[in-house]
């Protein structure tokens, strides 16, 4: 912070709060051109007396300059960004760098701020990529409702020749409304189902999303359509999880988790 004066007649000063950039990575991470995975959290390692909390979060700047740095790493297959103030504007201005990157395979942005807003930027920058050639995305705790997994659903509808093998959206608030979104969100007369039944998508993990009875059943629906040969290679591989109410057996059935029905108490 630095004092300022009001205005030139009054001699009062005011604190302005100037913005806080940390390393720049723009500058550092081109100059390591074997470089394969990062992995960064902004958060507190120690304080003393005159310590803020925004000292210890990610400003946009810090973005941009990270996603130019990621821009200039040709090598790169696994990003990591958890545990920090990642929000909509934050995560928009980190991707708007990551787009000329066509290495990365895997990104994780779990336990940030997304919401809704910030999911549906990452599935924009899923359309927008050139290179289709993301597998894994982690957005586990991030708030992400319906209208977020409905930006997500999309992104992946629209992408032809689609790569992802593994969605992670758990402990995200989805609800029934977001499982609803997953197998019933429509574009052009396709719809989600059509998805699953890819041979690309592989691990779907919704657990602890909050999902009840009525998503359970319309999951369950879903996954009994889809070809065996797909589902059995994913519960063998323990790549299915279901995160639904224990009550909700037609889903753990239909993914192979319980089954003959007599064995159901």
């Amino acid at each position: 912070k630095r004092r300022i004066p009001v205005n030139e007649e009054d001699p009062c000063l005011a604190e302005e709060t100037l913005p806080v950039h940390h390393i720049p990575l723009e500058i550092i991470l081109p100059q390591f051109t074997r470089l394969t995975e990062i992995r960064i959290n902004f958060g507190l390692v120690y304080t003393n007396d005159g310590f803020e909390w925004r000292d210890f979060e990610i400003s946009i700047e810090d973005c941009v300059g990270l996603g130019r740095g990621i821009k200039a790493c040709p090598r790169l297959k696994k990003f990591t960004l958890t545990r920090s103030n990642l929000d909509r504007p934050r995560v928009a201005a980190l991707l708007q760098g990551m787009l000329e990157n066509d290495s990365i395979e895997e990104m994780d942005f779990s336990h940030c701020k997304l919401a809704d807003k910030g999911a549906q930027a990452v599935g924009e920058f899923l359309c927008q990529k050139k290179k289709k050639n993301i597998k894994t995305l982690h957005l586990a705790n991030n708030e992400i409702g319906a209208e977020g997994v409905a930006g997500i659903v999309y992104a992946l509808l629209k992408t032809e020749d689609a790569t992802l093998q593994h969605l992670n959206l758990k402990l995200n608030p989805l609800l029934d409304d977001g499982a609803f979104h997953m197998c019933a969100f429509a574009l052009a007369f396709v719809t989600v189902s059509d998805l699953l039944r890819s041979k690309s998508l592989q691990v779907l993990d919704v657990s602890a999303c909050g999902i009840q009875t009525a998503g359970g059943a319309a999951l369950a629906q879903v996954f009994t359509s889809i070809n065996w040969r797909v589902v059995r290679n994913s519960v063998e591989k323990r790549s299915v999880y279901s995160g639904i109410r224990g009550s909700n057996v037609q889903l753990l059935q239909a993914i192979g988790i319980l089954y003959p029905r007599e064995r159901i108490q």
